[in-house]
């Protein structure tokens, strides 16, 4: 039965070629009977091919969107396989305490001027040994265990125009409880600042027994403030090395001249 329907159906009219609708398109000839029978067929079924292939569009980009969210899961998840299958997170401690100890400058490095160092601060997050001790709660462990990298202590207080006082000092004091019972302030062996007079005067109380070297850079005061003399190294009888950078003389800077081997 459905046979017999199948053959008794109406057929489509042919549809046009390309190159005929070109042609009637590129000349003004009249249309042929079964070419305007096959036109409006395709006028009047357009809307629904239309909504049809519009719906596949949908699908389709839904399927894409679908490939490309798993492509990013599947990226992500091989990520983050090969983090944690990086070597480095099965490092052994003492392998990080010696990487550390490098990272780490010396007074050496710091006082030269040279290379990666020569804007080197204690308190600037920039550098080490911050940086390594905020990389993961491992490391911060390893860092934290080594007290030693925390005793090269360097203040620059022309950096530090938009910390308040209070700030400074409660990054200082963090620098010296990790330190702990490492040789440093008041028990310094090496000591390096860039201060204005009054702020060094004002050090002047306290006593560097153990001071070996000495880098001080005066910073030039908005105001003349240049009354008495800056003591506060006059003492320092253990000095050896020391760098006075400024409009100093040895009568405004007194230094122990009798102890000092070195004088830049």
């Amino acid at each position: 039965m459905s046979s017999r329907s199948e053959s008794t159906r109406t057929p489509s009219p042919p549809l046009l070629s390309r190159d005929r609708v070109k042609d009637l398109l590129r000349y003004n000839d009249p249309l042929l009977e079964a070419e305007k029978t096959a036109l409006r067929s395709l006028v009047d079924e357009a809307p629904s091919t239309l909504a049809n292939l519009d719906q596949k569009i949908i699908e389709a980009r839904q399927m894409l969107d679908s490939l490309i969210q798993k492509r990013q899961v599947a990226e992500s998840d091989f990520d983050d396989a090969k983090t944690l299958l990086h070597p480095i997170r099965s490092m052994p401690q003492d392998v990080l305490r010696e990487i550390f100890d490098h990272c780490v400058p010396d007074w050496e490095e710091i006082t030269s001027g040279l290379g990666p160092y020569q804007d080197y601060d204690s308190l600037d997050p920039r550098f080490a040994p911050w940086t390594i001790s905020h990389v993961s709660r491992a490391w911060r462990d390893v860092s934290l265990s080594l007290p030693h990298l925390w005793t090269c202590i360097t203040l620059d207080f022309r950096k530090y125009g938009t910390l308040n006082m209070r700030a400074i000092m409660t990054k200082v004091a963090l620098v010296l409880e990790r330190s702990k019972n490492m040789d440093l302030a008041p028990r310094w062996r090496k000591f390096a600042t860039c201060m204005q007079r009054p702020c060094l005067q004002a050090l002047s109380g306290t006593y560097f027994n153990r001071l070996h070297k000495l880098l001080v850079v005066v910073r030039p005061v908005n105001r003349d403030i240049t009354a008495g003399p800056v003591n506060t190294f006059q003492k320092t009888r253990s000095l050896r090395w020391a760098v006075i950078r400024g409009d100093e003389t040895c009568d405004s800077f007194p230094l122990p001249w009798y102890s000092i081997e070195t004088y830049l």
